[in-house]
């Protein structure tokens, strides 16, 4: 028992470890009880009253020679007691774990970060990304398409469009096109797009399916950002401008979705219209962000379409991803098939229930889930001011020593209508 007293001794020294007052009280009960079975009563009543007499007359003595320093030995005691006993009783002691991505490492240790009591939305601080800062890749920039009944040309016409966006031509951009139409012709798929790569893939999935295929398939050759847009090129001079108003080097996790909203993470009722419960949510949190899901909100975004860097990418395991990718391609036969549905949405083998779960959850799956972006960015179209702040509408991929980190030039607006 006296080992283990002076380990926690030790450890209260040494690394600052927190004794609360149950365990203070505890070692305290075990400490007497330890000395009077040593000792016995006689032997302590004894070793007592010689205490006591030796102390007293040190202490009278003490007094008379130096009455001044005995007041103030006397007022220092008290007030050391008062400061722990209030220490002990109004210290918290409590503490969140929170993941924090350290400089040139791949992955993140876990440091303690005290709790903020300030905090109304959430019970903890929200995971903050792991991101793989060793990767080197190869390319700066690729534009993935998801092709369904698109006509190719209209397509190739909308990546020019995009390639001639001022600044792109410094990326020099790589174009890839995966097409599902089992119909379509992949030389003339190829030729009419102009793109740099052309891959024909099934029709499951939707196009979370084929954004997951290149992120498995590509795994060691991710560029440094990649763009993920769907064939139809919906709000394309609206993204445009959020494209020049927020992407730079730092960007992590940039959506091109119309709005973002909120749900409850353990019950996610979709915020955009129906009356469905996303009930996946909280495993798509969990598997992508390492922990379960936050006692209050997590941020969903209106479609899937979104850049996205490599380091935030392969800050989740490989696996995960073509764990995801079985889900969505499943026969219709699998478990994830049977979740309950209300009607508002199909749930087809190319267009399934949990895809329409999964498209608004990338902001989630690329550790972006924070829902406070549901309030600071405005609807798509809605142009950034120069006194708003880069994070208005994405997350990045700062260094922590550096919170500010350098910003994007700012481009007028009268570049946007040329698209």
């Amino acid at each position: 028992m006296l080992k283990d007293i002076l380990l926690v001794g030790v450890s209260v020294l040494v690394w600052g470890s927190t004794v609360s007052l149950i365990q203070l009280v505890g070692y305290s009960l075990a400490l007497g009880g330890l000395v009077l079975y040593r000792l016995g009563v006689d032997k302590i009543q004894e070793q007592y009253q010689r205490i006591r007499n030796d102390g007293s007359n040190a202490w009278e003595e003490f007094g008379t020679k130096h009455p001044t320093r005995r007041k103030i030995s006397i007022g220092g005691a008290a007030a050391l007691i008062l400061i722990m006993a209030l220490g002990v009783m109004f210290g918290t002691g409590k503490t969140e774990i929170q993941s924090v991505p350290l400089e040139g490492g791949e992955s993140s240790e876990v440091v303690y970060v005290p709790q903020n009591p300030d905090t109304a939305e959430q019970s903890g601080p929200f995971p903050v990304a792991r991101l793989d800062m060793k990767y080197q890749p190869p390319r700066r920039f690729d534009i993935v398409v998801s092709m369904h009944k698109e006509h190719p040309t209209a397509v190739g016409q909308a990546l020019e469009a995009i390639k001639r966006l001022p600044g792109f031509g410094e990326l020099n951009p790589n174009t890839v096109v995966y097409f599902k139409d089992p119909n379509a012709d992949q030389r003339i798929v190829h030729d009419e797009t102009k793109a740099n790569s052309v891959r024909k893939l099934g029709t499951r999935g939707g196009s979370s399916a084929a954004w997951l295929t290149h992120i498995i398939d590509m795994w060691d050759e991710l560029a440094e950002h990649t763009m993920f847009l769907d064939g139809s090129f919906q709000n394309l001079e609206k993204m445009a401008e959020r494209i020049y108003d927020y992407y730079g080097p730092e960007t992590g996790m940039l959506s091109l979705a119309p709005s973002f909203s909120r749900c409850a993470c353990h019950q996610c009722k979709d915020p955009f219209g129906s009356e469905e419960f996303w009930y996946r949510v909280p495993e798509i949190f969990a598997s992508f962000n390492g922990d379960f899901c936050p006692a209050g909100d997590v941020l969903l975004s209106q479609s899937g379409q979104f850049i996205v860097s490599a380091k935030r990418i392969r800050g989740t395991p490989r696996h995960v991803y073509e764990s995801m990718k079985h889900l969505l391609t499943s026969n219709d036969d699998h478990w994830i098939h049977n979740d309950k549905k209300l009607g508002y949405y199909t749930d087809d083998l190319d267009d399934p229930f949990f895809g329409r779960a999964f498209e608004k959850s990338w902001m989630i799956a690329f550790q972006c889930g924070d829902p406070r972006l549901a309030k600071s960015c405005p609807i798509l179209g809605e142009r950034r001011q120069p006194q708003d702040p880069l994070d208005r509408c994405q997350c990045l991929d700062r260094n922590p020593t550096d919170p500010k980190g350098p910003k994007p030039a700012r481009i007028p607006r009268k570049h946007v209508w040329k698209i």
